[in-house]
């Protein structure tokens, strides 16, 4: 058997301290001391800490070891691409992936003299300390991203800092660095304050320092905060909030936290290494944690995940909000009904609404998670065959590897406070509608960490299914391996708007796109394909689809756009990279059907009254993106970033119909990006249509 580690060190092959490996001959097999076999389970032995004192002076002669986790080709791939990033010196390493996050945390960190790890919260330490020993490895600086600011001063710098779950660490700075004041405390006090307590948000900053001083407040936390703020104070708000029956709150938030997170967190290494399976949007997540883009390499990783065994199941049953948690017992009875062999989880966001499943479905199977009961409730949880945990929290990390968790039931989703920070972030880059989807995406990924897993996912809750409509529309952070596993998504149905012309999601278009119907779809992709330069080639469907888009364009134009507009401007959506852009297939029927309109074809054969005008190069793509049949999802943020527009006096005319046109639309993404250029630039929203020869139908 190969190994990749050293099973006493811990460090790669290539890299063994201990003298067990061959250096002389690294494509040998790794000699294993006698005392650890291979297929013996997998301990660790780390020195106990009585003897640390001894070990630091001694450090070459005795080495603590530990045995990482088996690393599969997936992790090597994973871990070696990291390792070659942090020679090639960068500051920032950010790794995607959704396959077993802390078995890689634990291999890196055996690969550096001193590395610190940040879990997410306390229990995700525990968790790392059951499993891997760290407490007694005086290498490795095992705490928490909360714990980790108080222990700031007496943590020395290392030579990695490795971060799990690095999609909650902005949202524990803010918790960090964020204040709230509950006034009915001080009621007496605010009455005589000078300065009405609903101004404070308006006024000056002095003003909030004055106010917390004169309720003499003086813990470490609002310390914190008021330096903080007298360093910056543009950089926070103070929010009033007097929506609670029975108490106002004073809140004061840190707008921008890229400063707070260098200071407090990436000082303290030269190297950090940023891991979680819910990055989502890379751009987006460096922004907030104020990274430098220069310093950062992305890495990404999705596991294969079989469509075939892994179902999500979304359809609208109920509205949470209204708290009819009694109409989706019958529901849950049945799916339990249905899966009554298997170990799965029903999750809710309140503990209410898990007692009231309890108490409703009295069945043994049926566990609680709570705080007390943690590790007695998941032992016996993973030792049954058919048990089903009840929780309205799990928090980040935990794993149902090896099948554990056969089929989930979200009855609830958790929402992300939706404060005045919440709204602020969200104005500029849909920052709340982000965080929103990383708190679906935990459960949906959780039960399936390699590709052997399989679950059955149950969305109740008709929030959800909003969230996710709404992100296929509009925002695309939702991977799209998980959107393959959506197989019934109850949304907007596509219809007719006339005898051809089908709607959905504001894109008109002509027909049904599946990709996994490969027959079907050969003559669009002859059609993309084709070239002028190369006539012979896909010639045949050119014609055709040229012909059905003059089709659908005259009958837009007669039945759907307004009368009021007189011309229409035909719009090109940008290929994906530069070179093919300027070959564009959409571009070329453009061109043609601008011939035909000076010739008269358009009004004589195809009944089109408005006059046609070519914008087939108003927008061209300046840089290259992914394309998105590669199953790369590319965000709006490339993609506006990546398109320019020429400089046209057609944009500020009112009597124009602006049709932006693509081939095959999945998610309308760039759709949109072209729609927002033309608004950004003159052009009203009611004077743009959007149509597409194909659309993927959700």
């Amino acid at each position: 058997m190969r190994f990749m580690f050293c099973p006493n060190c811990g460090m790669l092959k290539s890299n063994c301290i201990c003298g067990y490996f061959n250096k002389t001959d690294k494509n040998k097999d790794h000699k294993i001391d006698k005392e650890v076999k291979a297929d013996s389970p997998q301990k660790v032995f780390i020195p106990n800490r009585k003897y640390s004192n001894r070990l630091k002076s001694n450090k070459e002669k005795i080495i603590p070891k530990i045995i990482p986790p088996q690393s599969s080709n997936f992790q090597e791939k994973i871990l070696s691409e990291i390792l070659d990033s942090v020679k090639e010196g960068y500051k920032f390493i950010v790794l995607e992936a959704n396959h077993k996050n802390s078995d890689t945390v634990v291999q890196l960190a055996n690969n550096f003299e001193s590395s610190i790890i940040l879990t997410a919260n306390e229990k995700s330490q525990m968790r790392y300390n059951r499993k891997y020993q760290l407490r007694k490895n005086f290498n490795i600086h095992l705490t928490n991203q909360i714990k980790f600011l108080d222990d700031f001063e007496n943590i020395e710098k290392s030579n990695i800092l490795i971060i799990d779950d690095a999609h909650r660490l902005d949202e524990n700075i803010i918790n960090l660095f964020s204040y709230t004041i509950d006034l009915s405390n001080y009621n007496k006090l605010i009455n005589n304050f000078k300065c009405k307590v609903k101004d404070l948000p308006e006024k000056d900053y002095t003003l909030w320092i004055d106010f917390i001083n004169y309720l003499s407040l003086d813990d470490e936390k609002i310390k914190r905060v008021v330096k903080c703020i007298k360093e910056n104070p543009k950089n926070w708000i103070c929010s009033y909030d007097d929506s609670y029956y029975y108490y106002n709150r004073l809140s004061f938030y840190p707008l921008n936290i890229g400063n707070l997170a260098n200071e407090y967190y990436f000082s303290k290494s030269k190297t950090c290494i940023l891991i979680s399976s819910s990055i989502l949007d890379f751009e987006l997540f460096a922004t907030e944690l104020g990274l430098d883009s220069s310093q950062i390499k992305f890495i990404h990783y999705n596991l294969p995940v079989n469509s075939d065994k892994n179902k999500i199941y979304a359809r609208k049953t109920v509205n949470m909000q209204n708290n009819n948690l009694s109409l989706l017992i019958p529901l849950i009875k049945n799916i339990l009904e249905r899966h009554n062999t298997e170990k799965g989880l029903i999750l809710t966001n309140h503990r209410r609404y898990s007692e009231e499943i309890m108490g409703e479905i009295k069945s043994q199977r049926l566990l609680t998670y709570s705080d007390s009961k943690y590790y007695k409730q998941f032992k016996k949880f993973s030792e049954s065959f058919n048990s089903v945990m009840v929780t309205d929290f799990l928090e980040d990390g935990i794993e149902f590897p090896y099948n554990q968790c056969k089929f989930q039931i979200i009855v609830k989703q958790h929402s992300y406070p939706n404060n005045e920070r919440s709204k602020y972030k969200e104005k500029r880059c849909n920052w709340y509608s982000y965080k929103q989807i990383i708190n679906l995406m935990e459960p949906l990924q959780r039960p399936i960490t390699s590709e052997h897993d399989y679950c059955t996912t149950y969305i109740l809750d008709e929030g959800i299914l909003k969230s996710i409509t709404k992100d296929i529309i509009h925002n695309n952070f939702i991977p799209n391996y998980i959107i393959d596993l959506i197989v019934d998504l109850d949304m907007e149905n596509s219809r007719f708007v006339s005898d051809n012309i089908k709607k959905q999601f504001g894109v008109y278009y002509l027909f049904d796109y599946d990709k996994y119907k490969r027959h079907e779809n050969k003559k669009i992709w002859a059609y993309k394909d084709y070239n002028k330069e190369i006539p012979n080639i896909h010639k045949e469907e050119f014609n055709y689809f040229t012909t059905k888009l003059m089709e659908a364009i005259s009958e837009l134009s007669n039945l759907i756009i307004d009368v009021k507009f007189n011309k229409l401007a035909l719009v090109s959506v940008p290929s994906s990279t530069v070179e093919r852009d300027n070959l564009a297939t959409v571009k070329e029927s453009i061109n043609i059907i601008e011939k035909w309109y000076n010739e008269g074809k358009a009004r004589s054969e195809f009944n089109c009254k408005k006059e046609i005008i070519n914008c087939g190069n108003l927008l061209k793509r300046v840089i290259d993106v992914d394309t998105s049949h590669k199953n790369k999802r590319v965000s709006y943020i490339q993609h506006i970033n990546s398109i320019a527009h020429e400089k046209n006096n057609i944009l500020n005319e009112d009597d124009v119909a602006f049709i932006i046109l693509d081939d095959v639309s999945t998610r309308g993404t760039i759709m949109n990006v072209c729609e927002d250029i033309l608004i950004n630039n003159g052009v009203k929203k009611e004077n743009i249509y959007k149509f597409a020869l194909f659309k993927t139908v959700w």
